[in-house]
């Protein structure tokens, strides 16, 4: 059994450091020696400097079950949900995942195993620990805050408060970790375009996956639906993000009074109107017709018969 061999630890600004240096005209072995960098990979990484392509490190091993490209569209797909305001987890990304990998082919299937890799890949993706707030909480902003600020200093200055007449009142800010969940966050994306021209080898699933992308995105990796906010039957009062002073509540009780006498004194204009409506009279005669009976108008001379229509 050959004797293995332990590769060179080094990186990629000390590679790029060397090759440049042996582009300048220093020597390669005398590069490579110094640098502890293999006198292959200096050689190899110099020509193709010189002949104008990228320096990139490919991934070593076999390649990922899913294509890069959608592996990207994943990564913007968590993404997605972190602003949506429904972070994932990691059995959701696995769960996410196969139904893409179904799409393309309905026999194969990933584990945790896939996961692990998938976040070495993509080493912006993190753990978090998403904490479930009220809405409340959620809105501040700001104005809020300057709001608020400016209200609680007209109140101390308009009742002459002293320091020792200030409480605190408000235990809200205690944070329960009841409710929270570890989630995956993303810092940042990157979506590149991967193999424009179409040419792919057939044992990858790179070219079903271009084939299919379009659909896999609209159907797969789509967000939730946005639900109702449901309202209880508790009725609440917006203040307006003021604080809450005896003045404030009198206006809005003073509001609330003035929106009920609105709604009495409409109520009582709708029966006026109805009262003044004319009522039609409808009787029978003998040979079995209906007759409709409707006093003619009077805004000329007062009108002492009726007009009748005969009902066939």
């Amino acid at each position: 059994m050959p004797p293995t061999r332990e590769r060179g630890k080094y990186s990629k600004d000390l590679l790029h450091t060397a090759v440049q240096a042996v582009i300048n005209g220093s020597k390669a072995p005398e590069v490579a020696k110094r640098h502890n960098i293999p006198i292959a990979t200096l050689n190899k990484r110099v020509r193709e400097q010189r002949s104008g392509q990228a320096l990139v490190t490919k991934r070593r091993g076999p390649k990922p079950t899913l294509p890069d490209s959608c592996e990207e569209d994943l990564v913007a797909w968590i993404v997605a949900m972190q602003r949506d305001g429904n972070p994932t987890d990691r059995k959701t990304i696995i769960v996410k995942a196969n139904q893409v990998l179904r799409r393309l082919d309905p026999t194969a299937s990933l584990s945790a195993g896939w996961y692990r890799r998938f976040i070495v890949r993509h080493p912006q993706l993190t753990n978090r620990v998403a904490q479930v707030i009220s809405s409340a909480r959620n809105e501040v902003d700001d104005v809020a805050v300057t709001t608020l600020f400016n209200s609680l200093v007209n109140a101390i200055v308009t009742n002459k408060l002293s320091s020792d007449r200030v409480f605190n009142m408000d235990e809200t800010s205690f944070a329960s970790r009841r409710k929270s969940k570890d989630v995956i966050a993303l810092k940042e994306k990157n979506i590149e375009n991967y193999c424009s021209d179409g040419g792919v080898p057939k044992t990858t699933l790179l070219a079903p996956w271009i084939e299919r992308r379009e659909v896999i995105r609209r159907e797969v990796l789509c967000l939730p639906a946005k639900e109702k906010k449901k309202r209880g039957s508790r009725s609440t009062v917006d203040v307006a993000r003021r604080i809450l002073t005896l003045g404030l509540l009198h206006e809005v009780d003073t509001t609330r009074k003035e929106r009920l006498e609105a709604t009495k004194q409409k109520k009582a204009l709708q029966t006026k109107r109805a009262k003044k409506k004319p009522r039609r009279e409808v009787k029978s005669c003998a040979c079995g017709d209906h007759v409709v009976a409707k006093p003619q108008s009077t805004t000329g001379h007062a009108a002492t018969e009726l007009e009748s229509v005969v009902v066939i």
